[in-house]
């Protein structure tokens, strides 16, 4: 099972199975690159159910903006930055407040930051998006930003504990003494109750792993296929212990953490109606912190 590690000495990426201890600097997988490359040129309505996905995407759109709008509080004039912004799917969410004066983005996918870039013309928003591996050496921008969001993507930052801590030092040193802070994030325990428990998924999409069930609060490898839209790219689960630990660590202070389906029940958000839609959105958590010092 190849995942997809990150070299400080050398900054770039390297690969490891996790089963046999094998490392090799070629791609015997596509790399995060290339994927999400992949996944930004090519249609996907192919081999799935549409009415399903389209509830879930749907749904996850409306959990996304009220956690944005939530960390933006009754703010103006912020400066924002989406990491691992991807096509730019949030530029909406951001610019509809009219709270962000100035939005930065990047991506290590050429082709979604292409994208990206394109939406934001087309809409004349002032927003900005680059090419970048968060991974690497350095401040992912210049200056402070109010509000620092990283949706569906910090799992590509627990390979390893040094750059888990990468992360948040990253966020901790653009962020100012009212920034905050927007995760959405893989619930461990709904992982394990897929890979190790009795939760069926839904047909067109699988959780595996070729681990045995490590000790809790342990990151471990598995992969998330979504048939026809997501590539079988292995990621690291996020525990939540591990999580809180490095929040506080780096000065921030947790607000909300709560299930994914629980949060946008809670504010009277358009559910989904196919048991599929929610077996997805329950394998994720929203968090929201406040920087603490």
């Amino acid at each position: 099972m190849w995942t997809e590690q990150w070299s400080f000495k050398k900054q770039k990426p390297f690969f490891l199975d996790v089963v046999s201890g094998q490392r090799t600097w070629e791609h015997p997988v596509p790399s995060v690159a290339e994927s999400y490359d992949g996944v930004a040129e090519a249609s996907h309505e192919d081999g799935v159910k549409p009415r399903a996905l389209q509830e879930v995407r749907f749904f996850h759109n409306q959990v996304k903006g009220f956690a944005l709008h939530t960390a933006m509080g009754g703010r103006h004039q912020l400066r924002a930055l989406d990491v691992c912004c991807g096509k730019g799917g949030d530029l909406h969410k951001w610019m509809k407040s009219n709270q962000v004066a100035e939005l930065c983005g990047f991506d290590v996918s050429p082709s979604c930051i292409e994208e990206a870039n394109k939406r934001a013309r087309e809409q004349e928003w002032v927003a900005r998006f680059k090419v970048h591996d968060g991974r690497g050496k350095g401040p992912w921008e210049q200056g402070t930003f109010d509000v620092i969001s990283c949706q569906f993507a910090v799992h590509y930052f627990f390979s390893s504990s040094k750059l888990a801590s990468h992360f948040f030092a990253n966020c901790a040193q653009l962020a100012n003494p009212t920034s905050s802070l927007v995760l959405t994030y893989v619930d461990e325990e709904r992982l394990r109750a897929h890979l190790w428990g009795k939760e069926a998924m839904p047909d067109f999409c699988s959780v595996t792993t070729r681990v045995a069930e490590p000790p809790k609060g342990q990151p471990f490898p598995y992969i998330f296929h979504l048939d026809g839209s997501v590539n079988q790219l292995a990621e690291y689960s996020v525990p939540q212990s591990v999580l809180r630990a490095l929040l506080a660590t780096h000065g921030w202070s947790v607000e909300v953490d709560e299930p994914f389906v629980e949060f946008g029940r809670k504010h009277c958000m358009c559910l989904p109606t196919f048991e599929e839609g929610f077996t997805i959105s329950r394998l994720y958590r929203v968090l929201i912190a406040r920087r603490s010092q």
